[in-house]
């Protein structure tokens, strides 16, 4: 592999303002007294933005997107989707569906974010 590949490969994984990110989220974890609408933590922000940013990285650096999983979690969020449809607290199930979704989608990122670091 040569530098220039490697470069470009880990460069953009190394950015200060996602360790930044995940450095907050770690320290953000532990609260859990504050809630906001749809029982959102102050931490859920948090990864919300990390995962746009990441996202945005991925696509200014002309990655392929890799989306490990993807029939497993598929599978979760169908299964959801039918308990929604049978069960009787609609706004419980569909915060719990959109949950998943975005942490799905920052598994995503994760994955790529970290698919990108030297072994």
């Amino acid at each position: 592999m040569s530098t220039a590949t490697r470069n470009r490969r880990t460069g953009w994984s190394r950015d200060p303002l996602f360790v930044g990110g995940m450095a907050l989220m770690m320290l953000l974890l532990p609260i859990e007294r504050f809630s906001g609408p749809f029982s959102l933590r102050p931490v859920d922000l948090v990864i919300m933005l990390l995962t746009l940013w990441g996202l945005a990285g991925i696509w200014l650096a002309r990655r392929r997107l890799i989306v490990p999983l993807a029939v497993p979690i598929w599978l979760i969020l169908l299964s959801s989707l039918v308990a929604t449809a049978l069960g009787n607290q609609y706004g419980d199930n569909m915060t719990a569906i959109a949950q998943e979704a975005y942490l799905f989608g920052w598994f995503i990122v994760l994955a790529n974010r970290l698919s990108g670091l030297p072994t």
